[in-house]
């Protein structure tokens, strides 16, 4: 497996950046690296992790339907 990188537009709300990672929890999937940092209202996440295809397919698309997310890139 290799690492993936996906960067995360977030409302900067309470809570939100504890639900990203909970994605992750639940499914016992790795995290090796997290970065924010706060733009005007939104956040800006960038989460790094060890994943094939199938993973980061899975992590994509449950990032993709929280309610706070604004943005999700998938950075090669």
């Amino acid at each position: 497996m290799q690492n993936k990188k996906v960067i995360v537009t977030i409302k900067d709300s309470v809570g939100a950046l504890p639900r990203i990672i909970q994605i992750f929890a639940r499914r016992g999937f790795a995290i090796e690296e997290v970065h924010a940092k706060t733009i005007g209202e939104n956040k800006e996440v960038i989460i790094i992790f060890p994943a094939d295809e199938y993973i980061q397919k899975i992590v994509l698309g449950q990032l993709n339907k929280l309610v706070d997310s604004i943005e999700v890139k998938d950075e090669v």
